[in-house]
């Protein structure tokens, strides 16, 4: 069963997690220096950590990822993943899904899971 984070990014194929939980620094330069060069970013190796937003340590300084909905779901609903949310979608998560339909995907497919 794979790992989802709340807002339906699956971790396991998620460079940023990968490379901390294979702690392969040789991995992490390389986004950075990817992500740097593509972007116009400035990181370094050790700005590349993620245990999972469910887990601990977050790559916080992701910029595709919307905090508000990770805060929502620790700590006001108290949800392991959106999609078990009594407000799902909300209009935070709606507008974080409109730029990511994959993500979508996983939260429908996790919810059907759960309603089986």
């Amino acid at each position: 069963m794979s790992k989802f984070a709340f807002c339906g990014n699956n971790c396991e194929v998620c460079k940023v997690y990968l490379v901390t939980q294979s702690d392969n620094l040789e991995g992490k330069k390389k986004l950075a220096e990817e992500w740097n060069k593509e972007d116009g970013l400035n990181f370094k190796a050790e700005d590349i950590y993620c245990d999972g937003c469910t887990d601990g340590r977050v790559f916080g300084n992701f910029f595709a990822c919307e905090p508000g909905i990770r805060i929502c779901a620790m700590e006001k609903m108290k949800v392991s993943s959106c999609a078990h949310c009594m407000n799902y979608p909300c209009d935070t998560l709606s507008k974080f899904l409109d730029q990511a339909p994959e993500l979508k995907a996983n939260l429908e497919s996790i919810r059907i899971r759960r309603n089986s």
